[in-house]
């Protein structure tokens, strides 16, 4: 049957194919199912079945097939692949059912798996914009999120949100590097945080900048270009808006929202914030500290330095500014987010990149952090 499936996905479908691939999807053993979603081009099998005006409705009985009458036999490996089909193009009413289905199917830790199983890492094919852009019906996003809620895995992960421009690399306002320098330590420090205990990446990391989602998606696409160019391999990205990139207030507002959205796809799972001085990450982390949607902030102090008087303004539990990432490395460890002996490695590895930097800016940068990397190895002594 899986044979005569493939022949069938070579060429068009016309009336009689179409319903005998609904004969084929419906006789398939369990594991010949699972066989057939995970090898076949789903997007291309869904743009093929037609509802047609007069007449059958073949793809709402495929997906019926799929996500009511076998739902029950579906590997994760095959709901994540029909829920990353459904992703692409226009999501009609049906498949946006079909897509509350497969999740409210799902608890415990095989939902966080599933979950992570959807941040693929490609710009606007994640969770994210799955739930709040391809799902334009309000009552079955609820209806998702309430059971997002409801679902507390074993082991909740850390999550770390953090900003770019001026955060990890120089890119904005910040004058004490070159432009396009990334902060030493900082790429080794987000990547360790997000490591799985295998050694591997987790889909923990997410970058919420205020660079804008615009029809051609150009900012964003060299932002992920940009990050994957750092050694980030698959950046999950929550950007900004068009209409809202031009002031810090609305900047802020776009990435709280942002925040808050994607807080509700990770209800019970712990979040830390990195972010920078320059524009709004430090009133954005006083909001989710207030709220306690974060357990930490870490703002990067860039030159011009604000005040100290500006840093006391929204100096609250949980917040923390930093020169270097050997500062903040060290305020990860003695929280217990990280232990001594990645410490170490940490900001030996901080160390080595500033002494990278060429020129005079790179002279007084390595003065800095030869100054940070003595001071919290002392302290630790």
């Amino acid at each position: 049957m899986l044979i005569r499936l493939n022949e069938l996905m070579k060429g068009r479908l016309g009336p009689k194919e179409e319903l005998e691939v609904l004969d084929i999807f419906d006789s398939l053993t369990e594991i010949e199912l699972n066989t057939a979603i995970v090898s076949l081009s789903l997007t291309r099998l869904l743009s093929q079945m037609d509802d047609h005006w007069i007449g059958l409705k073949n793809r709402q009985r495929l997906l019926e097939i799929l996500t009511i009458e076998r739902l029950g036999v579906l590997t994760l490996e095959s709901k994540s692949k029909l829920l990353s089909a459904f992703q692409k193009g226009w999501t009609p009413k049906g498949q946006e059912e079909a897509i509350c289905r497969i999740f409210v199917s799902t608890s415990g830790n095989e939902l966080d798996v599933l979950k992570s199983k959807m941040e693929s890492g490609v710009a606007f094919e994640d969770l994210h914009n799955l739930i709040y852009h391809d799902i334009d019906d309000k009552g079955i996003r609820e209806k998702i999120l309430a059971h997002f809620k409801a679902n507390t895995p074993t082991k909740a992960s850390l999550k770390i949100l953090s900003d770019i421009d001026d955060t990890i690399y120089a890119n904005w306002k910040d004058e004490k590097y070159r432009k396009k320098t990334p902060y030493p330590g900082m790429v080794q420090l987000l990547k360790r945080l997000n490591q799985s205990d295998d050694g591997g990446s987790r889909s923990d990391l997410v970058f919420i900048t205020a660079r804008p989602k615009e029809p051609t998606k150009i900012a964003v696409r060299h932002a992920e270009k940009t990050l994957r160019r750092l050694g980030f391999s698959k950046p999950i990205i929550l950007p900004g808006r068009l209409h809202q990139f031009f002031t810090s207030s609305t900047i802020l507002e776009r990435k709280w929202k942002n925040f808050m959205e994607y807080k509700r796809l990770y209800p019970n799972h712990p979040f830390i914030f990195f972010g920078d001085s320059g524009q709004g990450d430090a009133d954005l982390a006083v909001r989710m500290l207030k709220k306690k949607g974060i357990v930490l902030a870490l703002i990067h102090r860039i030159h011009p330095y604000r005040s100290q008087k500006w840093e006391d303004s929204r100096s609250i539990d949980g917040m923390f500014f930093f020169n270097n990432a050997i500062e903040a490395m060290e305020k990860l460890r003695t929280d217990g987010f990280l232990d001594n002996r990645v410490f170490k490695v940490l900001t030996k590895i901080a160390l080595d990149e500033a002494a990278e930097i060429p020129g005079r800016r790179g002279s007084k940068r390595l003065k800095e952090h030869q100054a940070s990397y003595e001071k919290v190895h002392r302290t630790k002594k």
